[in-house]
């Protein structure tokens, strides 16, 4: 019989990278069982799929607790999906808001886990929780030097891979897209820009959509009473798109579009941008496109966080997080249409400043890795040691 290994990823921004994952381990090994948790990507690439996760996903605490008859669901499927296969391996990817739940049953079982990209509990040094992951894994891969340099001290098997965005196949794919982009202005002979592009990018999560959107819309709305512009929405799945195109049409704002295409051709072709926190800030920073990051929560998670956890981080934004300087601003939860208006028309004018691009060489530097992280997860992945 077969090996088999199961891979958990609860969330779309994790899922991606299961299945990038899923892919390599398949060519590589392709005696080899994969049986999953996750969402449209990885369950199109893996053997089976016996639950589809990622449309349970809720961003926050009141909203997981709203959703809990759906994770409980999931927690007791699989629970008897380990039951009644023998995995050699368990790969969690991430698996940020449901790890707490998902490792006693893992543990149960004494399933061999393997976690890719650990949940940012370095990010605000919980120990506590950083405990359950270094407990359970018996090895941690990691893509950020911060995050390898936490864990390392706490798992004697840690490893450190690099962030895909940052890999010379990515670097390459970059220079291609401005050249591309270059070589087309060119051939069209257009004259200097006029109409300032500005990229949006309201996150891949429905619920983060939902939430900052809307802003978005009014902020850049302002911003064109008093500058010409154009605007694209990044949309990166069906239902991203279902949800921004309703939003866009309640908005009534003019010269926006829904952008299908790759991020990279996207960026190229505009100024600045406004995004949700997230990794795709990471690829803005690396773009060096001048970019306003929001972040909103519901009012339930955001007094939960503040008066009961006593939530504390200096930045949200990756770029920021990573270098500890403010590369770029941020709007946190209470924020008005106003706010992105002034934010967005200081960046359309200066850019990045010169000390965000002091800060900005150095982790570029640090996050820089010539082997593609992928392959090289996939390759240890499989290894036995």
């Amino acid at each position: 019989m077969s090996k088999q290994w199961l891979i958990i990823a609860d969330e779309l921004s994790s899922d991606s990278v299961a299945a990038a994952l899923a892919v390599l381990i398949r060519e590589k090994d392709p005696a080899l069982t994969l049986h999953a948790f996750g969402g449209p990507e990885l369950s199109s690439v893996v053997h089976y799929c016996p639950q589809m996760i990622t449309k349970s996903h809720a961003f926050g605490m009141w909203e997981r607790f709203l959703k809990r008859r759906q994770y409980r669901q999931f927690y007791r499927q699989l629970k008897r999906y380990c039951e009644a296969h023998n995995f050699e391996k368990v790969i969690l990817v991430d698996c940020a808001y449901s790890y707490t739940d998902i490792v006693p049953i893992l543990q149960e079982k004494s399933l061999s886990i393997d976690w890719v990209i650990c949940p940012h509990v370095w990010m605000w040094n919980n120990h506590k929780k950083a405990a359950i992951i270094t407990d359970a894994a018996t090895r941690l891969f990691c893509i950020f030097p911060k995050e390898y340099d936490y864990f390392s001290d706490r798992h004697p098997r840690t490893f450190y891979f690099g962030h895909p965005v940052m890999s010379l196949d990515a670097i390459d794919c970059r220079k291609s897209e401005r050249s591309r982009h270059a070589a087309q202005l060119e051939k069209l002979k257009r004259p200097p820009k006029k109409v300032t592009t500005v990229a949006i990018c309201p996150g891949s999560r429905p619920q983060e959509i939902k939430a900052l959107l809307p802003d978005m819309l009014r902020g850049f709305q302002l911003f064109q009473s008093k500058q010409m512009a154009k605007a694209f929405i990044l949309v990166d799945s069906l239902e991203a798109e279902r949800i921004s195109q309703k939003i866009l049409d309640e908005s009534g704002v003019l010269d926006c579009h829904l952008y299908q295409a790759s991020k990279e051709s996207l960026f190229v072709q505009s100024d600045c941008a406004i995004s949700a926190t997230g990794t795709l800030t990471l690829a803005l920073a690396v773009w060096m496109l001048p970019t306003l990051v929001l972040a909103k929560v519901s009012l339930p998670t955001y007094l939960i966080l503040k008066y009961i956890i006593r939530f504390k981080l200096s930045f949200f934004a990756l770029p920021n997080i990573l270098s500890g300087t403010a590369i770029f601003p941020e709007l946190i939860q209470h924020f008005t249409p106003q706010d992105i208006e002034r934010e967005l028309w200081d960046l359309s004018h200066d850019g990045v400043s010169n000390t965000a691009k002091d800060a900005l060489a150095p982790l570029m530097d640090s996050l820089r890795v010539e082997d593609d992280p992928y392959d090289a997860i996939a390759r240890k992945l499989l290894a036995s040691d």
